[in-house]
């Protein structure tokens, strides 16, 4: 879990820091990332894209919505050819992000693969490399143990950066 230090910085118990603020300037956003369902995938580039919740990296923020309580893994283990980390947060009812529910890097070489059971609710997965690594990627999704996910009409971050 994140816990504020002092203005803008935030470190999470791994000793990443965090920032919400971006450090370069606004990307326009593409067309909205196919939603997260069990067995499928979604493709992205982070590529100078700004730092909003993670590492000095660019990053993806997409929603996803956990209707049935079960394992849900995203892995960038076949679709990354960059040092990937992956984050899911929690998604506020105001629709930003809240607190980190649990991160992972170098899982599969340099790539990431985060499995991890979740109730219901609303999340946001964060998409980043490690250190300044940024990239094109597909992350793929499995559920396992009763996990579903539906579709959600809520739109990828919103957040500084962001335009």
């Amino acid at each position: 879990m994140a816990e504020t230090t002092g203005g803008n910085a935030l470190r999470s118990t791994d000793g990443l820091p965090r920032t919400s603020s971006p450090r370069r300037p606004p990307k326009a956003r593409g067309p909205p990332a196919p939603p997260l369902l069990c067995g499928g995938s979604a493709s992205g580039d982070t590529t100078g894209n700004p730092s909003v919740l993670g590492t000095a990296a660019g990053e993806d923020i997409l929603p996803f919505r956990v209707s049935r309580r079960g394992t849900v893994t995203f892995s960038t283990c076949g679709g990354a050819n960059w040092d990937t980390l992956l984050r899911i947060v929690e998604r506020r009812t105001d629709g930003t992000p809240g607190a980190e529910i649990v991160s992972r890097d170098d899982s599969c070489g340099l790539r990431s693969s985060l499995e991890h059971r979740l109730h219901p609710g609303d999340y946001f997965l964060v998409i980043e490399g490690y250190g300044h690594n940024e990239g094109a990627y597909t992350v793929s999704v499995d559920c396992a143990g009763g996990a579903q996910l539906t579709s959600t009409t809520a739109p990828a971050c919103p957040g500084p950066g962001y335009e």
